[in-house]
């Protein structure tokens, strides 16, 4: 996000705020957050060799959000149709103080049927429309509040696809973590029960109790499965946000986000948002309207003047005596169309300013309840990092020490190591919420 603003807070805790001031290396945060997509592990031949639960944060060959934004911003059809429209309304303001196109005129007036063939006479001329009461001036002014209309909406298209790809990331992301803990997850099952197994051939065990670990592991299995599924299906939905087409043969690649954690764990004080209100695209989509509305029944008032027409014609006779014509000619308003149509374009103007007030006022709710998510998701997100991780981490140290000093056995532990994983788990669920409502916020952001 790339955001440095205040920490303090308008009805939130102190606690949380003192939390998203903190950094990350004093909460002992990563850099990054992510794991590799690959199969899940096979079963060691040696129980032994259960690795204690570790996130990986790989840092090559990797999908950063930065790339992703980059490329959903060069293949966006909606992105590039705004472009198309500025380009047309461009075209359109740089004749729009010109005056009316004259028309030009030549014809032959008298011309005899019959013999003598005299009298016929030779106009050739043009006549020009001139408008009055300013209304030139106020039509350039009218195209140029829609070319600054037509900025506004692609700056608001190119935010909700911004929120709709962070969004897209995040949950392909906190699938991708999520993906490799439940094949932790599975591992730990596949060698209890195979541990059980051991026990019942050696007698210390009865065979019934391999029913329960057995089911167990295909729970497992199928969680897996089910969360294999839905990361694919995230994949492939980022992909698309991105315009690119989904690579089969590189399905290994991870989607890391190569930012510091500091920028997501810095809350934006709401008050400087509720101030920059008219700034976000939303807000400023509906004000631009009502500004193109308020110019448009200008227009319409100065149209209720109508339009001179000047006429010259050079006449051309066929006895010598040639000379000029001149007139001036405009319409009677009799039929109260342009007072009618000046009335009606008022009406739309007064509707367009209720409108942008209303969508302030939706906006600034919207933007308070995301505000207040975003806070409690950061809070969620600061517990795990200063009090169930470090504590979760704890116990599974003693619990390796205990095992290698061999007080305790295989079996023993790996419930330690299971419940680790369960933790980190949750912790991947939290940040796929904090980055959830980061992308929510983010069209909110001025």
């Amino acid at each position: 996000m790339n955001l440095r603003p205040s920490c303090s807070l308008a009805g939130i805790s102190v606690l949380i705020a003192t939390a998203a001031c903190s950094t990350p290396e004093s909460a002992g945060f990563p850099a990054a957050l992510s794991v590799p997509i690959s199969a899940p592990p096979a079963a060691s031949t040696s129980p032994t060799e259960v690795p204690a639960p570790k996130l990986s944060f790989p840092d090559d060959e990797a999908l950063s959000m930065k790339d992703a934004l980059a490329h959903a911003r060069e293949n966006s059809p909606a992105l590039r149709a705004a472009a198309h429209r500025l380009r047309a309304q461009q075209e359109l303001l740089q004749v729009a103080g010109n005056l009316p196109d004259p028309e030009f005129s030549a014809r032959v007036e008298a011309v005899p049927l019959s013999s003598p063939r005299s009298g016929e006479e030779t106009l050739i001329g043009f006549s020009q429309p001139i408008p009055l009461a300013g209304q030139l001036k106020k039509n350039e002014d009218l195209e140029q509040a829609r070319l600054e209309s037509l900025r506004v909406v692609r700056d608001r298209v190119g935010r909700e696809l911004e929120a709709r790809l962070r969004g897209a990331f995040a949950t392909t992301l906190s699938l991708q973590n999520a993906l490799g803990l439940h094949a932790s997850r599975l591992l730990i099952a596949e060698i209890s029960e195979d541990l059980l197994h051991r026990r019942v051939a050696a007698g210390d065990a009865i065979p019934s109790s391999l029913a329960k670990v057995r089911a167990q592991r295909v729970g497992l299995e199928a969680e897996l499965q089910a969360v294999a599924r839905q990361h694919q299906l995230a994949r492939s939905e980022l992909f698309a946000v991105m315009g690119v087409a989904e690579n089969q043969d590189a399905t290994a690649q991870p989607v890391i986000l190569e930012a510091t954690l500091e920028s997501a764990l810095e809350l934006p004080n709401l008050q400087f948002l509720a101030d920059q209100i008219e700034n976000i695209p939303a807000v400023a989509g509906a004000l631009s309207t009502a500004k193109v509305a308020k110019l448009k029944a200008r227009l319409a008032v100065a149209n209720k003047v109508p339009m001179i027409n000047l006429e010259l014609f050079y006449r051309g006779r066929d006895d010598g005596q040639d000379g000029f014509d001149a007139g001036l000619m405009f319409a009677l308003p009799l039929s109260g169309r342009s007072t009618a149509n000046s009335r009606a374009a008022q009406a739309e103007s007064a509707a367009a300013m209720q409108m942008s007030a209303l969508s302030e006022r939706d906006a600034l709710i919207e933007l308070k309840r995301l505000h207040a998510s975003l806070a409690l998701a950061m809070e969620k997100v600061e517990r795990y990092h200063a009090e169930l991780i470090p504590a979760s981490e704890e116990q599974l140290a003693i619990g390796e020490a205990r095992f290698n000093a061999g007080d305790l056995s295989l079996s023993e532990v790996l419930p330690l190591r299971n419940q680790a994983i369960k933790i980190r788990l949750e912790q991947v669920q939290a940040w796929h919420q904090l980055m959830s409502a980061w992308a929510e916020l983010g069209p909110y952001l001025p």
